[in-house]
């Protein structure tokens, strides 16, 4: 996909009179056009929400397309003071050929890139795209992310740098770089020079939460879609002669495992054990897969980890029934905190496997145990 010939159709530079302002990007949601830009772009009071009338003053000029005209806005004053954001309405009689765009709020995908393209405050206020830009972090609860640029990206071709430089990108469209389809995932907020280098965006979910309920945010290039897919592939490497080979390895952890197997699942079989032996081995090839690259994804998985096992704590248990149980419910209590944690996030999907791979590691690796109160 051509994004030097599709971009330029989205980028729109925002006026008062000479005065640029900052800018925005042309989407179209339901058959309508709209101009949606940070508020704080448009606003004369920064924070505060604003009128049709105030909206009417401004200039719209689209890279391609020219002057638009402005016919409403969407959303409550409230929508866009908490967000930080303004969907303007704007005529469709000079706009052609507009590339179908798609919406996404998934940006935690391993491996993802994406294109910024905004006017940069500089002399020439020249359109101008920021590639190769990539995830630093997620705040799922507030519909925010924070994007990492290159550091030469915070200069112009004129030689201007800083973060003041890049202020005018407030209001630009965050798509996917590339893709098969044309992803919008955000819009840039501000700029960030103190914890990170980059741009604080908000999330495409906070439009469709509460200035456009008829949007449809998509499933990006078939992420979870994938993974389940990759998932499907994993599961079927593992074969009975890798299970063998585990068994036989020599390093002692399935030796553990069986001790503590004693402890917690009386009567088990061979069968069991090998389920055992499955969950370590399809966890340890999910996470060489999706999380030790994904700083995001390694971090709420470490979490987790962190609050069931902290300390290496013991549990006492008299007979293997109370162990059984009391394993059940760490398995529990551990699901219900990584859920909470991969919330909004396709590896949530996969959170079973987490959990009973990491469980059965524990187990083998004696950072959890079992043990009886009369000393068994």
């Amino acid at each position: 996909m051509s994004y030097i010939k599709l971009l330029p159709k989205t980028t729109v530079k925002i006026r008062r009179s000479d005065e640029f302002l900052g800018s925005g990007v042309l989407v179209t949601v339901d058959g309508r056009f709209y101009v949606i830009t940070a508020l704080h772009v448009v606003s004369d009071q920064d924070g505060c929400s604003v009128t049709g009338a105030e909206l009417l003053e401004l200039i719209y000029e689209s890279e391609v397309y020219g002057d638009l005209r402005f016919v409403g806005f969407v959303g409550s004053p409230d929508a866009q003071e908490k967000f930080d954001i303004v969907a303007i309405e704007v005529g469709s009689e000079k706009i052609s050929d507009f590339p179908n765009t798609r919406f996404c709020s998934d940006v935690s995908f391993p491996d993802v890139q994406f294109i910024v393209r905004g006017t940069a405050k500089s002399e020439t206020l020249s359109p101008h795209s920021i590639p190769r830009c990539e995830i630093d972090t997620i705040i799922e609860n507030e519909k925010k992310f924070h994007l990492r640029i290159p550091s030469d990206d915070y200069s112009t071709a004129q030689g201007e740098s800083g973060a003041e430089v890049l202020q005018g990108y407030s209001g630009s469209g965050v798509f996917f770089k590339d893709s098969e389809e044309f992803w919008l995932a955000g819009i840039v907020l501000s700029v960030e020079n103190n914890n990170f280098n980059g741009l604080v965006c908000r999330s495409v979910s906070a439009l469709q939460s509460c200035f456009f309920d008829c949007m449809d945010l998509d499933d990006y290039h078939g992420g979870n879609k994938n993974t389940r897919v990759s998932v499907s592939e994993l599961r079927a490497s593992i074969t009975e002669q890798l299970i063998e080979e585990r068994k036989n390895n020599g390093y002692g952890d399935v030796e553990n495992l069986v001790r503590k197997m004693e402890a917690f699942l009386p009567g088990w079989t061979t069968e069991d054990l090998d389920q055992f032996i499955v969950d370590i081995l399809l966890w340890e090839r999910l996470d060489r897969k999706y999380v030790r690259t994904n700083e995001q994804y390694r971090r709420l998985v470490e979490d987790a980890k962190v609050y069931i096992a902290s300390g290496n704590k013991k549990f006492s248990v008299g007979t293997p029934h109370q162990g059984n149980l009391k394993f059940h419910k760490i398995q529990e209590e551990f699901m219900g905190h990584l859920n909470e944690l991969l919330d909004g996030s396709p590896l949530k999907m996969n959170s079973r496997i987490i959990v009973s791979g990491e469980l059965a590691k524990m187990l083998a690796n004696c950072s959890l145990d079992f043990w009886s109160d009369h000393g068994d």
